[in-house]
């Protein structure tokens, strides 16, 4: 089970010749059955997080216009997975439903 959240600015943002996507994506260490002790409020997120955060990014892009300079924001959370399914690829058709 996967929660997606997009979210984009009202004003464009001036001054810059890019699209300024933010893919965020958060594994929850409860949705594979593993629970950590030691549990640290700030922590990094884990290799494989950033690369589903940007797998996720990759193919977002193209669906928004060319010109739109609003920032936007996708936010994923990772709830429950069974060992079946790649948790990765269900982020990155959660966040293309938006």
């Amino acid at each position: 089970m996967i929660f997606a959240a997009t979210t984009m600015s009202d004003e464009t943002r001036q001054g810059i010749d890019f699209f300024p996507l933010t893919v965020d994506y958060e594994e929850r260490m409860y949705a594979g059955g593993r629970i950590r002790l030691l549990l640290s409020p700030e922590g990094r997120p884990t290799e494989e997080a950033i690369l589903t955060a940007r797998l996720t990014d990759r193919p977002l892009r193209p669906l928004f216009p060319k010109d739109l300079r609003n920032d936007v924001q996708v936010i994923l959370y990772s709830f429950s997975t069974d060992a079946e399914n790649p948790i990765d690829i269900l982020a990155v058709n959660a966040a293309s439903l938006h």
